[in-house]
């Protein structure tokens, strides 16, 4: 299996594995749906952004997170936005973010 977690997952970075054809090089996303259609479990952990979620902005760190879990939507690639859980109240940078973002 692959297993995959991180807090910015774009599937469209270009992976190098043919230095004398890179135009011919998968993306990350395209490399890991054909492996899942090959019977390998890719599973991801995609770290989910909350400042992209009311649709209006790309987000304050621009992680590609829903453009991630978009792309792998019907696909056999298990993708799962997880949210960032604090403690029991929010940090100064959330507070400001949800001040001055949104």
């Amino acid at each position: 299996f692959i297993w995959i977690t991180g807090w910015s997952v774009w599937t469209n970075t270009m992976l190098k594995r043919t230095p004398a054809a890179p135009q011919n090089s998968p993306t990350f996303g395209e490399l890991l749906v054909k492996k899942a259609e090959q019977g390998v479990r890719v599973l991801m952990l995609v770290w989910d952004d909350t400042t992209n979620n009311m649709g209006l902005h790309a987000g304050v760190m621009a992680t590609h997170d829903q453009d991630t879990y978009a792309y792998f939507k019907g696909t056999e690639v298990t993708c799962v936005l997880c949210p960032r859980q604090g403690g029991e109240e929010d940090s100064i940078l959330q507070v400001w973010t949800m001040g001055h973002v949104l």
